[in-house]
């Protein structure tokens, strides 16, 4: 809505925004505990990247 005020925009993508970051540490982390699976298989990061980024798309689409 271009009416719509800076907070009440922040106040919806924040989360959506804050859940990626965190979804984001914990994939390092699980990636960091399976590297030799990684290592083996680098198609599987390619995937990783993907479905973080739909939160990212969900955070931008809520304004």
């Amino acid at each position: 809505d271009l009416t719509e005020g800076l907070f009440d925009s922040m106040k919806k993508r924040l989360p959506w925004l804050i859940l990626l970051l965190f979804l984001g540490m914990g994939v390092s982390s699980v990636v960091g505990i399976f590297e030799n699976v990684v290592s083996q298989l680098a198609i599987i990061v390619c995937f990783q990247s993907l479905i973080l980024d739909m939160a990212g798309n969900v955070g931008t689409q809520s304004l």
